[in-house]
């Protein structure tokens, strides 16, 4: 039994959900990536174990884009200042995947040119792209070159 009974409940559109959103000139975006290699007993995060053949991945970015799309619409003044994609391990999607993600964000919405952007990879953070920090750890010249170009205006 719940409280009020589901037949109660009518269904919500985004003219409800996100009625004040168009007012919003900035805007620090957050991609959950629920998916991970192994377990961590410290993670507080909702996130599922992925196999090599899994297929969850592709359905969940697909539903990401759908997602995307809502709120990009209702966010359309706003202008990206951050962007942090983690929750799981950001790493586990494939080259591929993650330059459609990345494709996806930047078609949907404005990033402002000093926008910070990171990504998570295990329990480190990486700073991808910041005028004032150019990229810690792991990722070479090549790399960040790369992910700047996918995420330009």
């Amino acid at each position: 039994m719940t409280y009020p009974p589901l037949d109660a409940l009518s269904p919500l559109g985004p003219a409800a959900v996100f009625p004040n959103l168009s007012a919003i000139r900035d805007v620090n975006l957050y991609v959950h990536v629920p998916f991970c290699e192994m377990s961590c007993a410290f993670c507080p995060y909702e996130t599922r174990l992925i196999s090599d053949s899994n297929s969850n991945i592709d359905r969940y970015l697909r539903a990401l884009t759908t997602e995307m799309d809502l709120i990009g619409d209702n966010l359309r003044n706003a202008e990206v200042r951050s962007l942090y994609i983690g929750g799981g391990t950001a790493t586990v999607l494939s080259e591929m995947q993650l330059e459609t993600l990345l494709k996806d964000l930047r078609k949907r919405f404005a990033f402002s040119p000093d926008a910070v952007r990171a990504f998570r990879e295990g329990d480190v953070d990486l700073v991808v792209d910041h005028p004032a920090a150019r990229a810690r750890a792991r990722l070479s010249a090549e790399a960040r070159a790369e992910l700047r170009a996918d995420l330009a205006p």
